[in-house]
């Protein structure tokens, strides 16, 4: 053969061989494809069963855990709500046990306040806001030296007390009367001022005493009283009407420029067939009322000079009383007079509208608002002697008060010092704070607004 033809037939079997193999190459390509998806979903059926088993498995856990869940719940709201149940049965019981101990503790107070206190009113009448009265006269107290502690509840008007002078001061004019009510000096239209315009101090004593007290009157508005309280009320929770039941002897200058030496005291209505007790004659009758009204114990009218002389001079009155149960004794003059030898009695259960009667009983007349009269069938109290608070009243004028006795409500020479020094040095104090403000204000931000 020819090397030509011998050529051409190798070339001819490399192609056929070539053509085979790729034939064969193709062939087992298709054949690993098919190999590989069967293997493959072989797997995926077998992750997928696994999964499923796996779900199946987490859907049994949770279903019998929700089921655990909710019975443990119910479980526990049953016991709390048991535990509920016994607290608040236990909380019923705690309550209805304190109520009854304060139910009882209020009948001991009824007793106690139906024993001690002398008006004939019913009882749930004191009992009004007892704890507003009390935070009243907790903070009442005035700056004094250490001793008796004066209380001033209304902090009407300017009372101060004087170390210079061991003195109590009204250094602020409060009319009794409304501006346009100057004409007419009836109830209806003295204020409560003229009512509140003082200031006492408690006081225990089993044995006789003096009061001793002087005076200085150094302005006035008419109507005006100035005098001392004595035999003053405790303080008694909530007892309202026990704040002005006192007796008062000092001078009243009426409408009409009329001066004259006044007494009087409380007085407490009482039933009878013209006058039965009700809500509008309840109250008691006030000594100011009674004053005011020109129904208090009028005596020893005063020339009207005195007090006018006030525009150039002070009028100073001193005045002297001694307390009993059913009358008291005193003495008044004016300085630059001698002091009476004698005292002069007022019987405590009389008053200038009607005659004591056998019985302790008297009537009273007063006007009230509008001009409306009331007349009272009243009693006083005798046992307001069981009271010995003392202190003074200034309606409608500035006035100076010096107790000079009973000896046991003075303030020894000691204290005062020592208040004297106190009240110094405070002043000191507030002087050099206002000034250090006053230095330091230009420096502070926003100084000049």
């Amino acid at each position: 053969m020819s090397k030509k033809i011998i050529l051409l037939y190798c070339l001819s079997l490399s192609c056929t061989l070539t053509i085979y193999t790729n034939m064969m190459r193709d062939m087992a390509v298709m054949m690993g494809a098919q190999l590989g998806a069967s293997i493959a979903d072989t797997i995926v059926t077998n992750e997928f069963a696994e999964v499923a088993a796996g779900i199946q498995k987490d859907q049994t856990n949770m279903t019998i855990a929700s089921k655990t869940f909710v019975s443990d719940v119910q479980l526990a709201q049953q016991t709390q709500l048991k535990n509920m149940i016994n607290l608040f049965g236990a909380a019923q019981q705690q309550v209805s046990t304190l109520m009854n101990n304060q139910t009882s503790i209020m009948q001991q107070m009824q007793l106690y306040m139906d024993s001690v206190i002398s008006l004939q009113v019913p009882t749930q009448n004191y009992l009004v806001d007892p704890i507003d009265y009390d935070q009243i006269f907790t903070n009442a107290t005035m700056y004094t030296p250490q001793g008796p502690t004066w209380k001033n509840i209304y902090q009407i008007g300017n009372w101060q007390y004087d170390e210079t002078t061991n003195s109590f001061w009204q250094m602020q004019h409060v009319p009794s009367t409304t501006p346009d009510a100057q004409d007419s000096a009836t109830t209806a239209n003295i204020t409560a001022d003229a009512y509140q315009n003082s200031i006492f101090t408690e006081w225990i004593t089993r044995q006789p005493y003096e009061i001793v007290c002087d005076i200085t009157l150094y302005q006035v508005s008419y109507p005006f009283y100035i005098g001392v309280m004595f035999n003053k009320s405790r303080w008694i929770s909530g007892d309202s009407f026990g704040i002005q039941k006192y007796r008062t002897l000092g001078i009243y200058g009426d409408k009409n420029n009329k001066l004259s030496l006044s007494f009087a005291e409380q007085l407490t209505p009482t039933p009878s067939t013209k006058t039965p007790l009700t809500a509008t004659t309840i109250e008691p009758v006030y000594p100011l009322e009674q004053i005011f009204n020109n129904k208090g114990a009028q005596r020893l009218p005063i020339n009207p000079a005195l007090v006018q002389s006030l525009q150039t001079q002070p009028l100073t009155i001193h005045l002297k009383i001694k307390p009993a149960a059913t009358a008291i004794e005193y003495k008044i003059w004016f300085a630059g007079n001698k002091e009476p030898q004698g005292y002069y009695m007022i019987k405590t259960n009389a008053t200038s509208s009607a005659n004591l009667k056998k019985s302790g009983q008297t009537s009273i007349t007063l006007t009230g608002a509008g001009g409306t009269t009331y007349s009272y069938n009243v009693v006083n109290d005798n046992n307001m002697y069981l009271y010995h608070g003392i202190g003074f009243i200034a309606p409608g004028a500035i006035a100076q008060f010096q107790l000079k006795g009973p000896q046991q409500l003075l303030f020894n020479q000691k204290a005062v010092q020592i208040f004297t020094t106190e009240t110094a040095n405070y002043i000191k104090q507030q002087q050099a704070a206002a000034q250090t403000k006053q230095i330091d204000a230009p420096l502070l931000p926003n100084s000049n607004g």
